[in-house]
Parts: C-alpha cells; sequence; structure tokens
C-alpha cells in the first residue's frame, strides 16, 4: 500500500511539474513558474505561492526566495529532481510536526493530476497552449536593447 500511495504521489508531482514546464524541456525557469502560478490558482497554492504576482507588493520577491531555495545547483532552472527533492523534504518537515500547510495541498495535487489527464491529448503529457506567453505583462518580458547612435559622419579631406 505504501508503494502505491507514493507511486500515486509522484505522478501527481509529475503533473504540477509538467504545468509549470510550459516549454517541455525537463525544466522549470523562474518566467515559466510565474506563469503556472498565474494562470492555475491550484498550482499556486499546492507550491504556496500567490498566484497574483507583483513587483509592487512583495510576492515577486516570495516567488524569487521559493525558486532559489529548490534551484540547489544554482542553474537558474528547476529539474524535476530538485522538486521532488523539494517536495520530500517539506512533507516530512509536515511529518515532523513543524507544518501543516505541505500536507493539506495533497488534495490540490490530486486534483491537478485529475484534471491534466482529462486534458492532456496523448497518454503521459500535458496539454501545451502555444499561446502561454501571450499576455505575459511587460515586467518580465526581455529588455530590449537600445538603438545605437548613427555613425559619425567621416571628416572631410
Amino acid at each position: 500500500l505504501a508503494e502505491v500511495l507514493a507511486e500515486a504521489e509522484t505522478v501527481g508531482l509529475r503533473d504540477v511539474f509538467n504545468r509549470c514546464d510550459t516549454g517541455g524541456n525537463g525544466t522549470i525557469n523562474k518566467r515559466e513558474l510565474i506563469k503556472a502560478c498565474r494562470s492555475n490558482s491550484d498550482v499556486a497554492e499546492f507550491l504556496g505561492l500567490p498566484s497574483e504576482i507583483r513587483q509592487e507588493d512583495g510576492s515577486r520577491t516570495a516567488v524569487e526566495h521559493f525558486f532559489q531555495g529548490i534551484d540547489a545547483d544554482d542553474d537558474r532552472e528547476i529539474s524535476f529532481q530538485e522538486f521532488e527533492a523539494w517536495h520530500r523534504q517539506r512533507s516530512s518537515t509536515a511529518a515532523a510536526g513543524a507544518s501543516t500547510a505541505s500536507l493539506a495541498a495533497a488534495p490540490a495535487a490530486a486534483a491537478i493530476a485529475a484534471e491534466a489527464a482529462e486534458e492532456a491529448p496523448v497518454a503521459g503529457g500535458a496539454a501545451k497552449d502555444p499561446g502561454d506567453y501571450d499576455d505575459f505583462e511587460d515586467e518580465f518580458e526581455e529588455e530590449e536593447a537600445p538603438p545605437k547612435p548613427a555613425p559619425a559622419p567621416a571628416p572631410a579631406p
């Protein structure tokens, strides 16, 4: 029974991870994490993050701290192994009595897994929306380089 529960938990965790990994490359970057929290409040709740993330109210700082806490190798991406290690640590902390909040998130993970299974176009993968970044706010867009000044005219001979 314990093995079945552990496998179900891993499947649910993988579904949450895949919802965040919109690029499908096996890692989550900050942009993907923010987008996932904004578009799916169940994911935000499971991760313990706000679904409304803004620079002004400190919610962006909370996401930064969360991300840096999981990104063990400091490569600016969260692998599934790092995500799973974070979840195990959170679960063991809760089991030790330090927090029950992570245990309360388990039903959310199950709901996310069920919804992902319904939406998946093929077995084993969550549906991907190619327009995922279309409505992303300007504060997270890449900054454009300022235009280069025109070269000075050559001196007259």
